[in-house]
């Protein structure tokens, strides 16, 4: 800081039309200089958080995969069974048959923590190409209607109908 001298003669208005513009400019610039420093705080946060979704989606895409490739196992199990039973006239063992089924169920459950983290903080309009924003939003809707379809109507059928189809076939403790 400056040490001001007081003068005997007193100031002119243009000295303080002067100092007025000085304090005005150097506010005026303060407010745009971190408007720009929050804009680029903000852009970064978005590139950021956009990275950690990519993660969040290709951790579900190898979750998915290792469920598809369980699922054409089980298939291919009973199509196997099914046309070696159809060409084959053997009675099947169902003990044998029990000793070699999975009966365990395999979920999709949707990782989403980084876009629920995007969704709660207003971090979504930091994304301001619209396009991205769209795909963004319809892939968690498939996320959610898979992650939907898998643990509620899957396990539902696998409950009600299933697993009752296996109780009348198999003796009971081949089933727990």
């Amino acid at each position: 800081m400056e040490v001001h001298h007081h003068s005997k003669h007193p100031k002119k208005w243009k000295e303080y039309v002067i100092e007025f513009l000085m304090l005005f400019l150097a506010v005026s610039m303060g407010f745009v200089a971190e408007n720009i420093r929050e804009k680029h705080i903000e852009n970064e946060r978005a590139e950021e958080l956009i990275h950690a979704f990519v993660l969040d989606v290709k951790q579900n895409q190898k979750q998915l995969d290792s469920i598809i490739l369980k699922n054409q196992y089980i298939s291919n199990y009973f199509d196997s069974l099914s046309m070696n039973h159809a060409t084959i006239n053997t009675t099947i063992s169902l003990p044998d048959l029990a000793n070699t089924l999975e009966f365990w169920m395999y979920r999709f459950i949707n990782r989403k923590t980084i876009f629920e983290q995007m969704k709660s903080s207003g971090a979504l309009r930091y994304i301001q190409n619209k396009e991205v924003l769209n795909a963004i939003l319809q892939y968690e809707d498939n996320a959610n209607l898979a992650e939907f379809r898998s643990v509620e109507t899957e396990t539902q059928y696998y409950f009600d109908h299933f697993r009752p189809g296996l109780q009348k076939l198999l003796p009971p403790s081949f089933l727990y």
